[in-house]
């Protein structure tokens, strides 16, 4: 992950790397500070034509997306991270 920049592409101001959170399960396992249930789950990508599998209904997971947020404009910009290079 090197090769990404830490400098906004629209303003020039300095990106941070941010946490992704994607609440997906209410059943109440994980309580929130508004009393309601999310688990926070990473966010992952699959090849465009990647077919869910059979038995299991899940895609072949390539890798994860991380995103950065620009500190001066707010400018969020997400990368696909290759699971060899996590």
């Amino acid at each position: 992950m090197n090769h990404i920049s830490n400098t906004c592409s629209d303003c020039g101001g300095v990106t941070e790397w941010i946490k992704l959170v994607d609440s997906t399960d209410v059943s109440g396992a994980f309580l929130d500070d508004k009393g309601s249930g999310s688990q926070h789950l990473q966010l992952q990508y699959a090849a465009e034509e990647a077919e869910r599998s059979a038995w299991l209904k899940r895609y072949p997971i390539k890798g994860h997306i991380r995103g950065k947020m620009c500190t001066s404009c707010g400018r969020v910009t997400l990368y696909g991270i290759p699971k060899d290079v996590e």
